[in-house]
């Protein structure tokens, strides 16, 4: 009798290779010579989600402008539109849709910063009451 064979889930686990912060930033995309605002909701060394309106499809190759507290100069970077996010089916776009972006290359000056932004942010930003949370419940040694 042959044997069943297993279906690949299309919904597969990949780890994320970089740690991500929920971040809120203003945002501009270059696309076709034609400039979109936008606004940055979650950032990591690899890429970002982006809140925007305007439509880009997916493989698109554009240019986006931002800035973080740790960078003197504006970081403009090149970036490649890897899934359309829409706000019926994602709940962390809210209302509107959004863009997940992932980076071209990047200097090791600048990852660095990225990264060290977003290790703040994710101790001291939004994730910071998590962790004040569940530091106050966890049961202290005598």
């Amino acid at each position: 009798m042959p044997r069943a064979v297993k279906q690949k889930s299309s919904k597969s686990y990949h780890p994320r290779r970089h740690h991500r912060a929920r971040v809120d930033l203003p945002v501009m995309l270059i696309h076709e010579e034609a400039a979109h605002e936008g606004r940055m909701l979650s950032l990591s060394r690899g890429g970002a989600l982006v809140r925007t309106d305007v439509k880009i499809p997916t493989g698109a190759k554009l240019l986006m402008g931002f800035h973080l507290k740790n960078v003197p100069d504006p970081v403009e970077l090149p970036v490649e539109v890897v899934y359309q996010a829409k706000a019926t089916k994602d709940a962390r776009i809210g209302k509107g849709q959004g863009l997940g972006l992932r980076f071209g290359a990047l200097d090791e000056k600048l990852a660095a910063r990225i990264d060290t932004y977003v290790k703040d942010e994710r101790f001291f930003g939004p994730y910071s009451d998590l962790i004040k949370e569940f530091q106050r419940q966890r049961p202290r040694k005598r």
